[in-house]
């Protein structure tokens, strides 16, 4: 529930929507005006960050996985989230299908044929190129990233629901500075927020739709002209919008649901009539050599220090593009995961995310290099040309082809709506101050913003400038992060006397 100090109208002396539209219009006006030089600033402002702190990118994930363990082995994560009486308000399997393709899933289908080859053709290191290609993939898409999205989420959901503060990124810092995050420094935090979370979605929608352009062409021979790009955004967007409206329990579930069993159909089919035995037999030392990793990561740390321009281009950009949709992606995991107990969090949001994400890419990206290593290579030659269509390419190797492909569209079609959707929930909320249930006509400004801001970047050309401006704001969310998981610790550690005794 809203702090009753922050019950103002959505539309009448809203700081952070005024503030945020208003930055986000100047943005794209610059980004439009001066494509070249806003590429060039904001590319700048990315590689800067990733030079000067990419040690940071590193580190967080690793104190928030740190963060997991402590949770996961101590009596802290009895704690329940929204008290003891609590009760979950989606089943396991609806929560596990959302809290999934809000984070990763259109991820995945781009990346889970494409990395793997990618690192087995261009390899980091000249050793072992099979195995380095997949411990790499899983150092970048694994227990990492999703670590950052489950320690910021859980953070904004114990604040919100056992704390009785705004379900918003400002709460994060209440263990500092108390009732000042009501304040000036509060709406500056949300501001960033809500401009960062939606210039991330919408690169994700422009770049998603120039990817299911390429399966269209390749699947059904139609090739989209900017006009058919632009008309595929609004069509997105408008799916986007009716899933908000709808609101969680009746769009984004049965959306995510949908998806989950298109998914779970593709990776079946792949692995039974791809090269099965070959995949049963590499697997298990590809999963051993990414927990040996973990645990003593020696050989990851050989191939930052022997291909360091590499870890930059790969490792640190994905640490530092998660942190950027971190706090959009945790404020919405958060949202749905009132009832759950802080260790069922952990398990939910980290280890059942990280088995599917890993499972996915040895199936797929594993598939891929056997195709190179003892195929016709039709993969990698598609790969060299476009990487998105790598995923179709390793489709067209098996049977019923069509079927699978179009298949495939759906599921990334999905995803980028999920995505969508999820994001302007969280970003509404954020704007509404913690409110999570207002009106049809306020939330409905969310996905049409970013579908209109997708548009035109889309006709300008400007997807990577803003991109890489999504991408810079990982560096003040890693500082944020540090904080939150600072004051987080503090809150458990002065509620442990009463929290613990109330959650068995």
């Amino acid at each position: 529930m809203a702090d009753h100090r922050l019950t103002d109208t959505y539309f009448k002396h809203n700081t952070v929507l005024s503030a945020s539209l208003v930055l986000v219009v100047v943005a794209v006006a610059y980004t439009l005006i001066f494509e070249q030089q806003a590429h060039g600033v904001f590319s700048w402002l990315q590689n800067s960050s990733s030079i000067y702190f990419g040690w940071i990118f590193i580190l967080l994930p690793l104190l928030c996985l740190f963060g997991c363990a402590v949770i996961m082995m101590t009596p802290l994560g009895r704690i329940r989230l929204g008290g003891a009486d609590a009760q979950a308000d989606y089943a396991w399997l609806h929560w596990l299908a959302m809290l999934f393709c809000a984070g990763m899933g259109a991820g995945i289908v781009f990346w889970g044929v494409a990395e793997p080859v990618v690192h087995y053709i261009t390899p980091p290191v000249n050793t072992d190129l099979v195995d380095n290609a997949l411990l790499v993939t899983f150092m970048n898409w694994g227990l990492h990233a999703w670590a950052l999205f489950a320690m910021i989420a859980l953070a904004m959901a114990y604040f919100a629901f056992n704390r009785g503060l705004p379900l918003s990124v400002r709460s994060l810092f209440y263990p500092f500075i108390g009732d000042r995050i009501y304040g000036v420094f509060g709406d500056l935090v949300d501001i960033l927020a809500v401009v960062a979370s939606l210039f991330g979605l919408a690169t994700s929608l422009g770049l998603g739709v120039s990817q299911i352009a390429t399966g269209l062409s390749y699947t059904l021979g139609l090739e989209l002209t900017l006009l058919g790009k632009i008309l595929l955004v609004a069509v997105l967007a408008g799916v986007a919008t009716l899933s908000v409206v709808l609101g969680v329990s009746k769009g984004v579930l049965r959306l995510s649901y949908l998806n989950l069993w298109v998914a779970v159909g593709l990776f079946v089919f792949v692995l039974a009539t791809g090269p099965l035995l070959w995949l049963v037999g590499e697997a298990p030392r590809w999963f051993g050599d990414y927990v040996t990793s973990i645990i003593w990561p020696a050989q990851m740390i050989d191939i930052y220090r022997e291909n360091g321009a590499w870890a930059q281009q790969w490792t640190t950009f994905y640490m530092a593009w998660w942190l950027a949709w971190a706090p959009m992606t945790g404020l919405f995991i958060a949202r749905i995961s009132r009832g759950r107990t802080l260790r069922e969090f952990v398990l939910g949001v980290l280890i059942a995310p990280t088995a599917v994400t890993l499972l996915w890419f040895c199936v797929f990206g594993g598939a891929g290099i056997h195709n190179t290593l003892y195929g016709d290579g039709s993969v990698s030659s598609a790969l060299q040309v476009d990487y998105s269509t790598s995923f179709f390419a390793l489709l067209d190797t098996l049977p019923m082809a069509f079927v699978t492909e179009v298949l495939a569209l759906l599921l990334i079609t999905i995803f980028f709506i999920t995505s969508a959707d999820s994001g302007a929930l969280s970003i509404d909320a954020i704007v509404a101050h913690g409110n999570t249930h207002t009106t049809s006509r306020q939330r409905m400004i969310w996905p049409l913003a970013t579908g209109a801001v997708a548009i035109i970047l889309l006709i300008s050309g400007g997807l990577q400038a803003l991109q890489a401006a999504a991408v810079a704001s990982a560096l003040p969310f890693a500082f944020i992060l540090l904080l939150a998981l600072a004051g987080f610790a503090r809150a458990l550690w002065q509620d442990r006397k009463h929290a613990l005794p109330t959650s068995r």
